[in-house]
């Protein structure tokens, strides 16, 4: 009787991964390039290594699952 009408289609967020995604490229590109620069000179592999080692928050796989995922996959 008072329940309204409930969502059951939401649009993917894909704009989640589109805004982090600039925000490396704006505030980090820099000292990412910095460390290969000298990873290049020195023979060492740091940024690699860094972003080899790190690891996705649940909120940050999510985004990613997201990002990749088509329409018909989020159809249930």
């Amino acid at each position: 009787g008072d329940v309204g009408k409930l969502q059951l289609y939401m649009k993917p967020q894909r704009d989640f991964y589109q805004k982090t995604r600039n925000w490396l490229k704006n505030s980090c590109s820099p000292t990412m390039k910095m460390v290969l620069e000298a990873d290049q000179h020195l023979g060492r592999n740091d940024l690699s290594d860094m972003i080899m080692e790190a690891e996705l928050s649940e909120k940050q796989e999510k985004m990613l699952d997201v990002f990749l995922s088509e329409v018909a996959d989020m159809v249930v």
